[in-house]
């Protein structure tokens, strides 16, 4: 039989993504490697008991308690900020994108939650340079496309001039 407290245990510290596991009063109260990781920090004990508004931008530090309010009141699985990017601060300073996802379980009578954390930084940078190359290849077409139109405008008006004559190109 398995262990269920071992399975947890691994699952939790080998996932490929950031857990955080939070209280009813926002504090953290469980971190995984690669959630330390990802933010910058060197262990869990710098991050245990203080503010989740650690990891979130200043900027962001006014809306996000209604947000957690809002959550712990109707506490859904679901992806957080659906349609928006979201931004995490590391202890340096900077800020990356992120995607998070939300869960809410019940423990010893307390409301907790877990999110699930992803760095999206490649994904947006990768993004970013399909835009461009997008835009260079939309620029290519209309130059392409400008230098069709004035060949056809030519072919139309050699037509016009020559109802009657022929025209025969050499290959000099």
């Amino acid at each position: 039989m398995v262990d269920q407290k071992k399975l947890y245990k691994v699952l939790f510290e080998e996932i490929g993504e950031g857990l955080l596991v939070s209280c009813q009063d926002g504090s953290i109260e469980a971190v995984n490697n690669r959630a330390i990781e990802m933010f910058g920090y060197s262990s869990a004990e710098e991050l245990i008991g203080q503010p989740i508004r650690l990891l979130i931008p200043h900027r962001f530090h006014s809306k996000h308690g209604d947000y957690h309010s809002n959550y712990m009141e109707n506490p859904i699985s679901r992806p957080m900020g659906l349609g928006k990017t979201l931004f995490g601060i590391r202890q340096d300073g900077t800020e990356f994108p992120v995607e998070i996802r939300l869960s809410a379980f019940v423990e010893d009578g307390k409301r907790k939650v877990v999110a699930m954390i992803s760095d999206v930084t490649l994904r947006e940078k990768m993004q970013d340079e399909l835009r461009e190359l997008n835009q260079k290849l939309e620029g290519i077409v209309e130059v392409r496309s400008a230098e069709l139109a004035k060949s056809n405008l030519l072919y139309r008006s050699i037509a016009r001039n020559f109802p009657k004559g022929s025209i025969s190109p050499l290959n000099v």
